[in-house]
């Protein structure tokens, strides 16, 4: 049988533990009320903040929404009570004429100059409103200070819109009428939303002297400064407007879906296509899949055509109807589209090219399997070359022999290529092939032809295939990149550039980069805006918007 024993503790070293224990715990105790009060401190203070954060953006909200549906609203509020969480906001409107009150909002939308506001004297530009919104939340006050800047949606006055750079080149005539039945003269200008600091938004340069700049309409830009607006010569005598502004509201630029648009489109019929002759689309809904070259003519009778890829016509193109494309768009020559009803002719994801027809490109294509074909119209060219610097002998007959027999080829193959093709641009070339022989001829009727009359022959073989005409369309161009042209231009109704697709890769021009959002006008230019094609019932009155934009704020 064993014994269970125990030791005691001495009773003094049981108090020296007591009371050695006690700090510590009075210690652990007072961490876990000071953790348990900071908890709920950070809860509430963050709590606090994301509340003061919901109610400014409402106070923000509710103004912009009065604001975009009167655009010289000054109410304001005082206490406007939240639903959903427990707070309050109140908006104050500066008085115009009066002394500025620190922690009230000026509206400047509708206003001609500058206005002093919170940032300083004159710091309010003229389209833009600083909208400064009081919150409450229970004990707690704050304050947010936004910089909207207005987006008119009234194109009506515009024949050019672009979201970055216009720049114009030549000769440059830009007026407007209300519709084409009474052509009844309205005003016509053009307008950049280009808005950078230290950067020309619009600009024109003569190509030649005498060259002018003419705009029955105003020409106006989002930008500021001395450099905003930068036109060669003398106001009055080399160039003229309405009036020229800069620091002015953004105007509302079109910016579709056009990418969704054809996808919305591909299961309709693909376009029965002549490459070299007239390709006709009745009435309907036409897709291609992938890039559509025409060397040739595109008349649409009422159709739609949507293009997934590239849209490429050296030739016309007329009628009535809509072109949709989702990557670039190039027009060579005499192009012209009849928009309908809809005011809408084309619509292009990628950058818009206008040039001259190149007549050269049209029977390369036409040759591709038959280069010797090629062959025989540089051997003309040459030749005549050759001609216009020998003196009218045997010499000269024979180079002038050479290049009509040279002509001879390339019009019997053209001749036979073309012979069941129709259309403006098949006959052109015929036409062209044939005067050229016909100006040879005329050099063998005395055998003695000089030099400097030789010269101009030489000149139309060179180049008479090209430059079917001036570029022209009847309608609405929309780009969502930029537009570029390298030879005259006339446009009957607007031209949109937006700029949204940031993705298209920029080109450069004469020394100048033209990136999405630009227009570059590269030669003499006539536009008339037709102002019934771009009007409609939601075009905004003087005192509405398309919306605000947030360039800035701060709390």
């Amino acid at each position: 049988m064993s014994t269970l024993t125990s030791k005691r503790w001495p009773r003094g070293a049981a108090v020296l533990l007591v009371i050695t224990l006690i700090p510590i715990l009075i210690f652990l105790a007072r961490s876990v009320a000071w953790l348990s009060q900071t908890t709920h401190f950070r809860t509430v203070s963050y709590r606090e903040k994301v509340s003061a954060t919901y109610i400014l953006e409402a106070g923000l909200n509710h103004a912009a929404t009065l604001l975009t549906e009167d655009a010289t609203w000054t109410e304001g509020f005082q206490n406007e009570e939240m639903t959903r969480i427990r707070g309050s906001y109140s908006i104050y409107f500066q008085k115009p004429g009066e002394a500025y009150q620190q922690g009230y909002s000026v509206n400047n939308l509708m206003g001609t100059d500058d206005r002093d506001g919170p940032r300083g004297p004159k710091t309010v530009a003229p389209g833009t409103v600083e909208l400064i919104v009081h919150s409450r939340s229970g004990p707690t006050e704050n304050q947010g200070t936004f910089l909207l800047q207005a987006v008119f949606d009234d194109n009506r006055d515009w024949a050019v819109s672009s979201a970055g750079k216009l720049v114009m080149n030549g000769n440059v005539d830009v007026q407007g009428v209300a519709n084409l039945e009474t052509w009844a003269p309205v005003k016509a200008g053009v307008h950049s939303n280009l808005y950078q600091s230290n950067e020309t938004a619009i600009e024109w340069n003569p190509a030649k002297l005498g060259d002018k700049a003419t705009f029955t309409g105003k020409v106006s830009t989002t930008n500021r400064g001395t450099d905003a607006l930068k036109f060669a010569g003398t106001e009055g005598t080399d160039y003229s407007a309405e009036s020229f502004e800069d620091g002015a509201g953004r105007l509302s630029i079109s910016s579709p879906d056009i990418v969704q648009e054809v996808g919305n489109h591909s299961s309709s019929p693909a376009p029965a296509t002549n490459p070299f002759g007239e390709t006709r689309l009745s009435s309907g809904d036409f897709y291609k899949g992938g890039p559509l070259e025409l060397q040739g003519d595109l008349v649409l009778d009422g159709g739609t055509l949507y293009v997934n890829g590239d849209l490429t016509v050296n030739g016309s193109i007329t009628g009535t109807g809509s072109v949709y494309v989702t990557g670039k768009t190039t027009f060579k020559g005499d192009a012209v589209i009849e928009a309908g009803a809809e005011g809408v002719a084309l619509y292009s994801e990628g950058s818009i090219t206008m040039s001259g027809f190149n007549g050269v490109e049209f029977v390369e294509r036409l040759a591709r399997d038959n280069p010797s074909i090629i062959g025989h119209f540089n051997n003309a060219k040459s030749q005549l070359a050759e001609s216009a610097d020998s003196t009218p002998d045997n010499v000269q007959r024979n180079h002038n022999n050479s290049a009509q027999n040279s002509i001879r080829q390339v019009s019997a193959f053209v001749d036979q290529r073309l012979n069941m093709a129709n259309g403006q641009t098949a006959a052109f070339i015929k036409e062209q092939l044939a005067s050229f022989d016909d100006a040879i001829q005329v050099t063998h009727a005395d055998g003695t032809y000089g030099r400097a009359e030789m010269r101009p022959v030489h000149k139309k073989v060179a180049y008479g295939l090209d430059k079917l005409g001036t570029g022209y369309f009847k309608g609405l161009m929309v780009t969502n990149s930029y537009i570029q042209t390298d030879s005259a231009v006339a446009v009957v109704g607007a031209v949109w550039a937006s700029g949204t697709n940031t993705e298209d890769e920029p080109t450069t021009v004469d020394g100048k980069e033209i990136k999405p959002g630009d227009i570059y006008l590269g030669a003499d230019s006539s536009l008339l805006l037709n102002q019934a094609l771009v009007d409609d019932e939601e075009n905004g009155t003087p005192s509405q918007l398309a919306g605000l934009e947030m360039p800035a704020w701060r709390r």
